[in-house]
């Protein structure tokens, strides 16, 4: 058998949270550590641990119900990459959606509307 290499774990655990097992999505209720998801007032709100992260390493887009977190940098011998896929509600907006980061953690406000399409989330 081939070696692919090493893999970061991250990435591996991304993998099975997205797998399609007999037309059932592998991450209907089940969230990666570091990960909280919560409703308050009119809003879903996602609080993400990106420990050693700066706004400027984290890209945020929504594409129908997904919410895509990609954190990238440069480490001290290799780049350092963590993707997180996240389902949410079909009736959020991502237009009106705002982001913070403070401390190596990431938090994502979603209002609900019903509109959802393709949208890039800046974070202040």
């Amino acid at each position: 058998m081939k070696s692919q290499g090493p893999r970061d774990i991250g990435n591996i655990f991304d993998e099975l949270m997205n797998m399609n097992i007999g037309g059932m999505s592998s991450n209907l209720s089940i969230r990666p550590s570091g990960i909280d998801m919560y409703e308050e007032d009119d809003e879903v709100v996602y609080v993400v641990d990106l420990p050693g992260y700066e706004s400027d390493d984290v890209e945020i887009t929504v594409e129908q119900n997904t919410l895509v977190i990609v954190a990238e940098k440069e480490g001290h011998r290799r780049l350092d990459n963590k993707t997180r896929r996240l389902r949410i509600p079909k009736n959020v907006s991502a237009e009106e959606s705002t982001a913070t980061m403070e401390n190596g953690v990431l938090s994502i406000r979603l209002p609900y509307n019903e509109d959802s399409e393709k949208t890039q989330i800046s974070i202040d």
